[in-house]
This record gives structure tokens, sequence and C-alpha cells, in this order.
């Protein structure tokens, strides 16, 4: 596994690469948070991930760890930065057995709306690796449509559950 650069919540104002996208769900900003807390839920709705799995035991939050398996080949360790129930969901790149980023925070938030509904904004920071950071400004809309898509899955995934 290679190290990612540890960074704190600042590296999200001075990231060279960010993503934003946001939906709204037809669920309450409580159920979203208990989906996106269920690791069996990722690989349902989010295209390409095949695995995800608690490295440290719960309860959850704050430090908590877990590693995600893409494509069923690249795993990426991710450790939480931020974990308030029903509002943000957030954590960093930690480690990676392939070259995709330098430094990565992944912030999810959650926004009440009415009719027990929310609005998901689901950010990606990213500085990519320097053999491939010249890169940037070809990548940026592929990865774009890979956090597109898994907005869209999200949102696909609780119209089911409301069904």
């Amino acid at each position: 596994m290679l190290q990612c650069q540890p960074v704190d919540l600042d590296f999200i104002e001075h990231a060279p690469l960010k993503f934003i996208n946001s939906a709204e769900l037809d669920l309450s900003a409580d159920e979203v948070f208990a989906i996106l807390a269920d690791v069996d839920s990722w690989p349902v709705w989010f295209g390409g991930m095949t695995n995800v799995t608690w490295l440290t035991p719960a309860p959850y939050g704050v430090g908590s760890q877990r590693q995600v398996t893409l494509s069923g080949l690249i795993k990426v360790s991710e450790t939480f930065l931020v974990w308030v129930p029903g509002k943000r969901f957030c954590f960093r790149f930690e480690q990676q057995n392939a070259l995709l980023a330098k430094a990565a925070i992944e912030d999810i938030q959650l926004e009440v709306l009415a009719n027990k509904r929310c609005k998901i904004t689901y950010s990606v920071y990213m500085a990519l690796p320097t053999p491939i950071s010249f890169m940037g400004f070809a990548l940026k809309p592929i990865l774009n449509s890979t956090f597109k898509r898994g907005v869209k899955g999200l949102q696909k995934y609780c119209e089911t559950l409301t069904n």
C-alpha cells in the first residue's frame, strides 16, 4: 500500500481538484446517513465499488477507518475526519494500492428539506500524484463523472427504499 499525504479539513480550501455534486433525496437526512454508515450498501449504489469493510470496531465516528475496493482491484483505506449523524460524513484517503491520489478528502453533507427529504452535497477534494498531476485538466471530467454517478446511484437507491 502506498501512503497518501495526511491532510486535514483545511485541504478543502486549497485542493487543486474540486468536485461538487448535489441531489435531492426522498429520505430524511438521518435515513441517508444510516445508508452512508452501512458499508454493505455502498457497492449496491456506487458503481465500480465492489467491497467496503470497516478496519476499526464499532462504534464508528471520527478516527474510524475503513477500506474500499474499486473494480475488485484497487484498494483505498480511509480515516474519518467528521462524523455527525444526519449532517456530515467526511473522510480522507490514507493508503492505496494504486496511484489514484496524492491526497484526497470526500465530504458528504446533508441538508434537511421539507416532507422528510434531504439534499446531499457530495464533494471530493483531491491532489493527483506528481507523475500524473499534469493530467488534471484531462482527468477532471472523467473523475467528476464518477462522483456524479455515485450521487445519482444513491438517489436511485433511496427511491427503491421509498417504493
